[in-house]
């Protein structure tokens, strides 16, 4: 046991000396630290071709993923539509607004929950109005008597634009009750017409307000906004402020990315689904829109004689149908690119006059005159005139009640 290898006493003191520094002394060639695995020169296009499988990769798993979550939207998005909810595909961009800062058509005030909005007795030109004629509700009444005193028949006008009684501070409607009073015929006209009506809006506000004040005679001055921007096919009797109102309520509950998919993930998991689930407008409708005028002019008429009211539905003339020469009209009246609409829609209807006998056909009462248009579709105080004659003269000589001056 004591014969072992002994070290030299140099050696065992460095062993046995803890914390003694040990020398390292530094190589002698000067490109030592230019070689080897110390530093690499990395040539041009190196890094690319080193991770060119990796971006290729990304993009192929973004693809990827970028198909199955658009399928995934479309699928259920049909899901959605089947259950009546319309819900934005892929992005919902519609931003949550203040509902009474929509920029309307017509100066209005009012919001409805079944017309979109209406007339208030506080707007300026309401109150004008009022220091002539009476005002119910969204009713102008061409006349200073009490409601429950008004000479018969009482006359019920609707339409948009171009019969709104507060718009363009005159309207015909004004002119034919001027003309029963100048020739002493006992009757009263009352208007329940709003700019951006449409025969949907006529139709529901007749059966909502315009029979309580139980009218003889109810006349629908109709069909330019009928082509299809106040009424968007293939649901038309949703006004297009009901739908902008709905999407903004709706617009805040949603994701703005996938909502389709968001919205069906969120009924799934929770118990009872979203308080609120989209919006619904109804069946959808395979009627054209001509087919569409009829059925609500059809109706009102169902209505009116069921009520013991005499209907009218009066083709309104607009400066595309009939010959008129647009050529010194500045403003048509409509947005550009919505003539042909209005000109398919009237060669559809043209032919109801002959079919059924409470229609009327006014698109030619302009043919050969100047100075009847604001704009292609609104008539000046002259074209108000012209209208009031007509109608004047359908009234009389198709109402015994008119014609008497008798209840």
């Amino acid at each position: 046991m004591g014969s072992g290898i002994r070290l030299p006493a140099s050696r065992r003191r460095s062993r046995t000396e803890p914390g003694r520094p040990i020398a390292i002394s530094a190589p002698k060639n000067p490109d030592f630290w230019r070689q080897g695995s110390v530093q690499t020169e990395v040539r041009p296009g190196e890094i690319e071709l080193r991770y060119r499988p990796y971006i290729y990769y990304g993009v192929y798993l973004f693809t990827v993923i970028a198909i199955i979550s658009v399928l995934t939207e479309y699928i259920s998005l049909r899901i959605n539509r089947s259950h009546g909810e319309r819900i934005p595909f892929l992005f919902n961009i519609t931003p949550p607004v203040d509902p009474f800062l929509f920029n309307i058509t017509s100066p209005v005030s009012l919001l409805d929950p079944n017309l979109g909005y209406a007339h208030g007795d506080t707007e300026p030109a309401v109150q004008r109005l009022k220091t002539r004629f009476s005002w119910l509700g969204s009713f102008a009444i061409y006349s200073n008597k009490p409601i429950s005193q008004l000479d018969r028949p009482i006359i019920l006008t609707l339409g948009g634009s171009t019969t709104d009684p507060v718009l363009s501070g005159h309207g015909w409607p004004e002119k034919l009750a001027m003309l029963f009073n100048e020739r002493h015929v006992p009757a009263t006209v009352i208007n329940g017409a709003t700019a951006g009506y449409s025969t949907n809006q006529e139709l529901i506000k007749l059966i909502r307000d315009g029979i309580e004040l139980h009218p003889d005679i109810v006349i629908s001055y109709s069909g330019v906004n009928d082509r299809g921007e106040w009424g968007q096919f293939p649901n038309p009797i949703a006004h297009p402020y009901q739908r902008h109102l709905l999407q903004a309520l709706l617009a805040s509950k949603l994701s703005p990315l996938f909502p389709n998919t968001v919205w069906v993930l969120a009924k799934l998991i929770q118990r009872h689904g979203p308080s609120v689930q989209g919006y619904t407008l109804g069946l959808d409708t395979a009627r054209s829109r001509g087919q569409w005028y009829e059925r609500n002019l059809a109706l009102m008429h169902a209505i009116s004689e069921a009520s013991g009211a005499k209907f009218f539905g009066v083709i309104q003339p607009n400066a595309w149908v009939g010959g008129y020469d647009i050529s010194n009209l500045a403003d048509l009246g409509v947005h550009p690119g919505q003539e042909p609409d209005i000109e398919r829609l009237y060669s559809e209807i043209s032919t109801l006059p002959q079919r059924l006998d409470y229609i009327r056909d006014f698109t030619l009462i302009f043919n050969g005159m100047e100075g009847v248009y604001r704009d292609g579709v609104h008539t000046t105080t002259e074209g108000d005139k012209i209208i009031a004659e007509h109608m004047f003269a359908l009234i009389t000589s198709t109402t015994a009640k008119v014609s008497h001056g008798t209840e």
